[in-house]
C-alpha cells in the first residue's frame, strides 16, 4: 500500500476506499470473493484467526498491525444478526452476511 497508516483521518480514508464496502453489483462480487480468499476451509464463516491472517495476506498491513482495531470490528460485525432479532448459526464466527461490516 502506498500509504503507511499512522492514525490520521486521511491515511485512514485512504484505506477505506482500497476496502469494497458499498451496496453496488461491483463491490459486491469483490466482496464474495474477497471473502473467499479469507475462508480457506470454505465452510462460510470467518473465524477470528482467518480475518486476521487474510488481511496479512492481501498486505493490508495498516489493518493486521492494528489488532484492537480488528478485534473490535470482528466482533461488532457478529453482533448485527443478535441486534436485530436472528441468532447467527456461530456466534463466535462471521458469516458472509456479516462480512461487510467487518
Amino acid at each position: 500500500m502506498a500509504a503507511e497508516f499512522k492514525g490520521d483521518v486521511a491515511a485512514f480514508n485512504e484505506l477505506v476506499a482500497k476496502l469494497p464496502t458499498a451496496k453496488t453489483k461491483a463491490e459486491f462480487e469483490a466482496r464474495q470473493a474477497l471473502f473467499d480468499t479469507f475462508d480457506p476451509n470454505g465452510n462460510g464463516f470467518l473465524s477470528l484467526a482467518e480475518v486476521d491472517r487474510g488481511l496479512a495476506v492481501l498486505g493490508f498491513h495498516e489493518l493486521f498491525d492494528a489488532k484492537p482495531v480488528i478485534m473490535r470490528g470482528f466482533q461488532a460485525a457478529k453482533a448485527v444478526h443478535s441486534t436485530h432479532g436472528r441468532q447467527s448459526k456461530n456466534d463466535d464466527y462471521v458469516e458472509r452476511i456479516e462480512f461487510r461490516l467487518l
